[in-house]
């Protein structure tokens, strides 16, 4: 079977696209320039030279690179060069499209070149949590399982008809790390099964989309303040892990990187959600004691902004 593949700079991306190339015939990959800065210069980044070994380092997750390595048709996606990659991609004559976070809605004119159309790898048991954003909104909620959805592609956000389910669950005061790191774990093998055994000419819904209610998993801006703090200091400290894991700090330094470390009770007549420090550690006051948090360094951001620049 002949596949287009349509990814992002992530790991989640490319080990998707590593396990789709052992099942199947990869012909093009398109990397989703609208999350990596290259909106408006869509040009692939120069790979010659000293400098090109240091964007090669730095972009060992890119989906393209990946592609371009193995002499498969790739290449970055932006507005400004749709016609030209529609053109190509029409003449590959690929049989299916498969996405795993590409964080652009395709049009109906990309949707219908493949001959079975496309699917999506998303990252949650659907009709639950459809949008840019399920694993935050996974840990907001403190639902008690999340997991991977795979299923066809229509023009409207994560609709079309889900194929394939991989339910993982999420017990309270389980790192986010963990969590992410068994959905980069199923989510390809899960991929693998559907394209080995999946017949894309018919009808495979498995899930009743109807039945349960949806709650649309947007993304969040990083001075919302979405935590509640009136559930329990173990509920709030679960869903700090997944807020300050994609960036909404409650008030923190945004220079650094934070995580929750641990749970320190007791009596605390300070103010809920407010930010305390002893010495060297910061720490969210909760009527039931403290969250105590890690600190990352602030050099990690700076050389992750001068990183994305360079690739660029």
């Amino acid at each position: 079977m002949r596949v287009v593949f349509f990814g992002g700079r992530s790991s989640y991306s490319r080990l998707h696209l590593e396990a789709l190339s052992q099942v199947s015939d990869v012909c093009a990959v398109i990397e989703d320039a609208e999350c990596t800065n290259e909106a408006h210069h869509c040009v692939p980044p120069n790979l010659v030279g000293p400098m090109g070994l240091l964007r090669r380092r730095l972009l060992h997750n890119s989906s393209w690179l990946w592609g371009e390595d193995r002499g498969i048709e790739s290449s970055m996606w932006c507005r400004h060069n749709q016609d030209d990659l529609l053109l190509k991609l029409k003449a590959l004559e690929p049989d299916l499209g498969v996405i795993a976070s590409f964080s652009t809605l395709l049009p109906s004119r990309v949707l219908a070149i493949p001959r079975f159309g496309f699917i999506n790898v998303h990252g949650s048991l659907l009709p639950q949590f459809p949008g840019p954003n399920p694993n935050f909104w996974h840990y907001l909620t403190c639902a008690k399982q999340g997991g991977l959805s795979i299923h066809k592609v229509t023009e409207k956000e994560d609709a079309g008809e889900v194929i394939a389910q991989k339910v993982i669950p999420i017990p309270l005061g389980l790192p986010i790390s963990d969590y992410l790191a068994q959905l980069r774990e199923e989510g390809p093998l899960l991929l693998a099964k559907v394209i080995q055994s999946a017949d894309f000419s018919a009808p495979q819904a498995i899930v009743d989309r109807s039945e349960e209610p949806v709650v649309r998993a947007r993304r969040v801006g990083p001075r919302e303040h979405v935590v509640d703090w009136s559930k329990s200091i173990h509920h709030v400290a679960h869903m700090l892990e997944g807020a300050l894991a994609y960036g909404v700090l409650h008030g923190l330094d945004p220079k650094y990187s934070w995580q929750v470390n641990r749970i320190s009770l007791r009596s605390n007549p300070a103010q809920e959600g407010s930010i305390g420090k002893s010495g060297s550690d910061y720490y969210f006051n909760h009527r039931d004691g403290a969250i105590l948090l890690v600190r990352g360094r602030p050099w990690r951001r700076i050389l992750g902004s001068y990183a994305r620049q360079l690739v660029s």
